[in-house]
């Protein structure tokens, strides 16, 4: 015994039940807190862009571009007009994989809208025609861009997918 009021005897089987104790302690935590746990099971919501969209197209000064019909799977999960002087289109759709795609419009020039959609060091690939319309692509190391200048407005098409599932986009755009 020790001649000290207030100490304990210190043990190796003492330590051990006080660390059985606490990790006891600590699973009936997690348990609980799997069992209460109320967790969205998709946390991105589905957004219906077709007002926007009739409204944009009866302010804006330019041709607003949509896709006809999306591809299944694919969710709109923004879209925002800006009117006044610079008016501003823009359509942010989610793919079944859960990629990004976003139609960009405004009366910008193309190296503008490159610099902030896809990236300012974004290199140049080889034009495309699509529905007899001249896009340049556009891409860096995680994005692919269609973009499509014309007098009173630049149509950019930005995603995290192929350039292929890009271009059957940019084919659904009226």
């Amino acid at each position: 015994m020790s001649a000290q009021a207030g100490r304990y005897q210190r043990s190796v089987s003492g330590m051990v039940g006080a660390m059985v104790v606490l990790l006891a302690v600590i699973g009936g935590y997690v348990a609980f807190r799997a069992v209460n746990r109320n967790d969205v099971a998709d946390p991105v919501t589905a957004f219906d862009w077709r007002g926007p969209a009739t409204y944009a197209r009866q302010q804006a000064d330019f041709t607003v571009l949509t896709p006809s019909r999306l591809p299944d799977g694919w969710i709109a999960t923004s879209a925002r007009w800006t009117g006044g002087r610079e008016q501003h289109w823009h359509l942010g759709l989610l793919t079944g994989q859960r990629q990004y795609v976003g139609v960009e419009q405004e009366d910008r020039s193309v190296d503008d809208m490159v610099h902030e959609y896809v990236d300012p060091d974004a290199a140049r690939g080889k034009d495309v025609r699509i529905d007899g319309r001249t896009w340049q692509s556009w891409f860096d190391d995680q994005d692919q861009a269609l973009v499509l200048e014309q007098e009173d407005v630049t149509t950019l098409v930005v995603g995290t997918l192929d350039r292929g599932t890009v271009e059957d986009f940019v084919a659904t755009l009226r």
